[in-house]
């Protein structure tokens, strides 16, 4: 198994290259990522493109402190009604707000074979929005 850890910012065109590797991946399974100073399309293409693949076997996705643009709510949804690999999922430290976690829940919700075990929200801003879907 790969660990594939980014902890500088890689730009545009390397989000865009990693995006083309992770739609076909089935080798990386942790995933560390810096998207510090990346548009947010950009950084959603990376996002749908691990859900689409239905090889992968990500395991663990990991995302640095402070790194993710705001508005994830449809990425984060996509790629967790179709993951079935994903086990960790690391927004800690990140301002993601209520909208991304309620979008997370009822994507687990929907997804049947979802092996997601340890979602990490500390300091992410979240609220008792976000606390009512996860309780669902």
């Amino acid at each position: 198994c790969a660990h594939l850890g980014i902890e500088s910012t890689i730009g545009e065109s390397g989000v865009e290259a990693l995006a083309g590797v992770m739609a076909t991946n089935t080798t990386v399974h942790y995933l560390t990522l810096n998207l510090k100073d990346v548009r947010k399309d950009a950084a959603e293409e990376l996002l749908v493109a691990i859900g689409r693949n239905t090889w992968t076997e990500l395991r663990d996705l990991r995302f640095a402190a402070r790194s993710l643009p705001e508005g994830f709510e449809g990425a984060f949804g996509s790629l967790l009604q179709k993951s079935s690999s994903l086990r960790s999922l690391t927004l800690e430290s990140n301002f993601v707000g209520d909208a991304v976690v309620v979008a997370i829940a009822d994507a687990m919700l929907q997804n049947q074979g979802t092996r997601l075990r340890d979602l990490n929200l500390n300091n992410t801003g979240i609220g008792a929005q976000a606390g009512d879907a996860l309780a669902r």
